[in-house]
């Protein structure tokens, strides 16, 4: 039933609350980039609050942030190596994903395919978790 849920869930915000301005936004979101620009935002800002002093003290809390961005990370792996559900635009006919810079839809004749990884539980959401408890730490 919550495989069912989930693909419903999916469907709902791949298929009908697609529009232009998300299909733009959102890859830019999960982009590195982004990810690293708003670490070194968070460093920069560190240090101009901290005023002459903060490079002297800036090497311990990119200690914890790089220590927790670690743990996070091998914790998603093992979760994903050991759920390994695989991610539903590799499993599921008539979703859009982004190839190449295009967004198509699986074929409804769609063959499921095992590759690109797995989704459960997400890399994104737990390392966004552990940098804003780090930070807030």
């Amino acid at each position: 039933m919550i495989q069912e849920w989930d693909a419903q869930g999916l469907t709902l915000v791949n298929e009908q609350w697609r529009n232009a301005f998300f299909d733009d936004l959102m890859p830019m979101l999960s982009s590195d980039p982004l990810f690293w620009g708003i670490i070194f935002g968070v460093v920069l800002t560190y240090v101009v609050m901290q005023g002459r002093g903060g490079l002297r003290r800036l090497p311990l809390p990119v200690l914890f942030l790089l220590l927790s961005l670690g743990i996070s990370d091998l914790t998603a792996l093992g979760a994903k190596n050991i759920v390994d559900r695989p991610r539903p635009a590799h499993v599921l006919p008539g979703v859009y994903t982004l190839s190449d810079g295009k967004w198509e839809r699986n074929p409804h004749d769609f063959t499921p395919r095992k590759s690109g990884g797995s989704s459960f539980y997400s890399g994104h959401s737990t390392n966004s978790m552990a940098i804003a408890a780090t930070l807030t730490a």
